[in-house]
Order: structure tokens, then sequence, then C-alpha cells
């Protein structure tokens, strides 16, 4: 995922890709009394995947580009 490079941080993704109906679901199970609260019935109830890490080249890459849009930006200060 390309997005871990621009963060320069691992990026958790969750199994399920609905996140609405999981999270009504989490919200149905604690309502009906299957789990005691929220954060057990998540635990129990949201699975991810293995964390995607990110490339240290492409966010070095992406740091560069960054650090270049911070510098136009200050010389464009006022202009724009």
């Amino acid at each position: 995922i390309e997005e871990t490079a621009v963060l320069d941080a691992p990026i958790l993704v969750p199994k399920e890709r609905d996140a609405t109906a999981v999270g009504a679901a989490v919200c149905a199970a604690v309502g009906a009394g299957i789990h005691k609260d929220m954060r057990v019935a998540i635990r129990e109830m949201v699975h991810m995947e293995e964390p995607h890490k990110p490339d240290a080249e492409l966010s070095k890459e992406y740091l560069r580009l960054y650090e270049s849009w911070i510098g136009t930006r200050r010389h464009l200060s006022g202009v724009l």
C-alpha cells in the first residue's frame, strides 16, 4: 500500500472490507448481550491483516517531495 510510504508508518487494514456492516454487527452484539461491551466485541469481531510496511526508499522520496512543496509554499506565501 503506497500510503505507508507517504506516512512512513505501517498501516493496519481490517480483513472485513465492509466497515459499516461490521460496526453494526458489533453494536448489535453488545446490545443483545453477546459481548459485555464494545471493547470486547471489537476484539472478538474485528480482524486485521498483517501490517503493511512502508518501502524505505519510496518514503525518502515522498519526504523529499514534501519538503520541496513546503519550500514552494513558503516562497509563494502572500502571492496566492
